[in-house]
């Protein structure tokens, strides 16, 4: 008999370690229900290991692990299918790469935000206050969507449910919007693939406006590292906009330890995103070092990235714009497709 409580416990202390966030949030909430306990019960173990910033990720995890708990027990098979995707381990045939860390030493000129900003082929102001912030926002909406297109704008602290009028609207509305108002009404979190605004299953089965279903195009991927540190993340991206391996369309600084950096790939479909996802893991994703690897959980269709020029409630920073290019100025010829993800060297 599987114990729950254990595993609650367990994935608690796994969940307590930094870095832990996405896969960590999972278990934790899987085993949090399995065990019996509420959300709020969940949220004072958590609020007690001094991490404040990951409630909206708990209770959203807290809702889907109810659904699929009942959705296992109905069928008699609880913990079954968790279990098994559990114990599925990446496979790759491809050789450690060390990618990551020589796209680092090729950057080591510019370990931070500011020398970073100093690459972007479109000039981004400085300046932080909210009209210049309010540019920045609709300069990267821009670099991700057309005026008609349906995208998903919320914040970590209120429900993320799509709603189509609320926080699933066409580009041209957010727009004309954030002209009349303050950048922060927006929200803190974008994700940079459009919907098409017609009610689709999640894979539990549930309705959903903004569910894997519901994308009306797999065009872009969010690069995140989880352990690296800031300055090295930031050589890391100097490095990759020197080698020019992958058409890079936007950086952003999250307001707290990482940078989003937000990959155009245009994939026709979700298996051919898949490929494309295997063969960037192979690269980015296979380093000795764990502190030298992509997020693997962030590589999904559904992540969202860091919306520029709002702040961070969780830390009250600036989530700030780094590096644009707006879609004219990708040259996708020599960079999209699975044989075309390479390592290429960085130029000097």
């Amino acid at each position: 008999m599987i114990n729950a409580h254990l595993r609650y416990n367990q994935a608690l202390a796994v969940f307590a370690v930094p870095g832990n966030r996405w896969q960590g949030v999972l278990a934790l909430t899987y085993w949090a229900v399995a065990s019996g306990r509420c959300t709020e019960n969940v949220l004072d173990a958590v609020h007690a290991l001094g991490i404040h910033d990951r409630d909206g990720d708990i209770r959203r995890g807290m809702e889907s692990a109810t659904a699929k708990i009942a959705a296992y027990t109905a069928n008699q098979r609880p913990h079954k299918a968790f279990l098994s995707r559990q114990a599925q381990q990446p496979t790759t045939n491809q050789r450690p790469s060390q990618r990551v860390r020589q796209l680092i030493d090729a950057g080591k000129d510019y370990g931070s935000p500011h020398a970073l900003r100093q690459l972007s082929p479109k000039e981004i102001c400085p300046d932080t206050d909210w009209l210049a912030r309010r540019v920045h926002c609709e300069m990267q909406l821009l670099a991700y969507f057309g005026e008609k297109e349906i995208l998903h704008v919320f914040r970590t602290d209120s429900p993320m449910r799509g709603q189509p009028g609320v926080n699933l609207r066409p580009l041209g509305e957010w727009l004309g919007e954030q002209n009349e108002q303050h950048p922060d009404h927006l929200g803190e979190i974008v994700r940079p693939n459009p919907f098409a605004g017609e009610q689709g299953q999640t894979n539990e089965g549930k309705p959903s406006y903004i569910a894997q279903s519901c994308l009306s195009a797999f065009r872009h991927m969010v690069f995140e590292f989880d352990h690296l540190a800031l300055e090295d993340q930031c050589r890391f991206w100097a490095g990759f906009i020197k080698a020019n391996a992958l058409p890079l369309v936007s950086l952003v600084y999250s307001g707290n330890k990482s940078i989003h950096g937000v990959i155009r790939v245009d994939a026709p479909d979700l298996p051919t995103w898949n490929r494309y996802r295997t063969k960037i893991l192979s690269l980015y994703g296979t380093d000795p070092d764990p502190r030298h690897r992509l997020d693997p959980q962030a590589l999904h269709p559904l992540t969202g990235t860091r919306l520029a020029g709002v702040i961070r409630k969780s830390t009250g920073k600036v989530q700030e714009l780094l590096w644009i290019r707006q879609p004219q100025e990708l040259n996708l010829n020599n960079a999209v497709g699975p044989a075309r993800i390479r390592a290429r060297r960085p130029t000097d």
